[in-house]
């Protein structure tokens, strides 16, 4: 992973797709937050991330059930897709994965991983 560049979502890419905006999570340098309301009655989608420690977790909740909780380690890119979707990437000298949660239209959590 060494020397490789941590590539974060653009603030506006989240506002204009999800309507979401970053946040700095309290007394942490490197980490941020999206919260994701509003998704029918799939409830929240929350997105956290640290881009030093390049860590990142999903969070849905449907009627404040905590329905997922993904966490992911060295990750290397955080993207939006405009279909409304959030792609999460991480590779290891043992595992490459793509981690997809679709927001729209219904929350949809596609998980790939593939052994190097």
């Amino acid at each position: 992973m060494t020397g490789i560049e941590f590539i974060e979502p653009d603030e506006v890419e989240f506002l204009n797709t999800f309507g979401a905006e970053k946040s700095a999570i309290p007394g942490e340098e490197s980490a941020f937050r999206f919260d994701i309301e509003g998704v029918g009655d799939d409830g929240k989608v929350q997105l956290s991330y640290d881009a030093v420690g390049r860590s990142a977790q999903v969070i849905w909740l449907r009627r404040d059930r905590e329905m997922a909780r993904i966490y992911r380690e060295n990750i290397h890119q955080i993207s939006v897709d405009p279909s409304g979707a959030i792609r999460i990437e991480n590779d290891s000298s043992d595992i490459s994965s793509v981690l997809i949660v679709e927001i729209y239209p219904a929350v949809r959590i596609t998980d790939t991983q593939l052994l190097c």
